[in-house]
Parts: C-alpha cells; sequence; structure tokens
C-alpha cells in the first residue's frame, strides 16, 4: 500500500513539473498577451513582426444615399436619439440626415457617434423625432 502512494505522489510531482515547465504554442514566459513571438539568430537583431491586416472591422461605413435607418429611441432632454440602421451601413460622423414619419420630414439630426454594432447616436438639429421615424440623407 505504501509503495502504491508513493508511486502515486511521484507521478503527481512530475506531472506538476512538467506541466510547469512547458509553454502554451505561441506563448512564452514573460511575453505580452497577443504578442507573436520572434525568431532571434545568433548575433542578428530580430525583425519586427509584419502588420497584420485589419480584421477586427464589423461593420462598413457607406456614405451616400443607401444609408436608410430608423430612430430607435429618443432623449428630448439631452437632445439626441439613438440610431439603428441594416448590418453593413452606417453614416460617417457628423453627416446630416432627415428624420421622415410616413414620408413627411419631421426633423433633422447630425451622426455624433459612438457606432456600436448597428447603432449610432445622432442629435437632434432641429425638429420633432420618435420612436420609429425613417433616417435618411
Amino acid at each position: 500500500m505504501k509503495l502504491l502512494i508513493s508511486v502515486f505522489i511521484m507521478a503527481a510531482a512530475l506531472a506538476l513539473m512538467v506541466g510547469c515547465g512547458s509553454t502554451s504554442a505561441g506563448k512564452t514566459s514573460g511575453s505580452k498577451p497577443g504578442a507573436t513571438p520572434t525568431a532571434v539568430t545568433a548575433g542578428k537583431t530580430p525583425a519586427p513582426p509584419a502588420a497584420a491586416p485589419e480584421t477586427n472591422r464589423v461593420h462598413q461605413i457607406v456614405v451616400g444615399s443607401e444609408v436608410r435607418g430608423e430612430v430607435t429611441s429618443v432623449n428630448l432632454a439631452a437632445r439626441f436619439v439613438v440610431l439603428n440602421f441594416p448590418v453593413g451601413v452606417l453614416p460617417a460622423k457628423g453627416m446630416a440626415l432627415g428624420v421622415f414619419r410616413q414620408g413627411v420630414k419631421t426633423g433633422e439630426i447630425q451622426v455624433s457617434g459612438p457606432h456600436r454594432d448597428t447603432f449610432t447616436v445622432a442629435d437632434i438639429l432641429k425638429g420633432d423625432c420618435r420612436p420609429g421615424d425613417e433616417v435618411r440623407p
């Protein structure tokens, strides 16, 4: 029985040492999270990593007459609205848009941001805005 306990303790200690001594793929001790390891050759300075293409962008901002969205929320006290647009279509910051209710222009807004997913924020310049109103140039 003592022999079995001794073997178990030795196996656990060995597993602990092996686990602590290894590094996971792509990480080295002392490196920053998300950093790409670089190879170092004798006497040479490592080259900086190549710039990765920007793939974190979720939506493309489209400027033009194709921009059509909807008012989802209105804060009259602070004079701003929250707008929702289709995926891939967001107006640029500073873009002036008209607010339409049943085809009749009821107000004007200017996109001030921030953008998040399919939503953005705009300041009310003049007129009346209600949830459900259409927004377009």
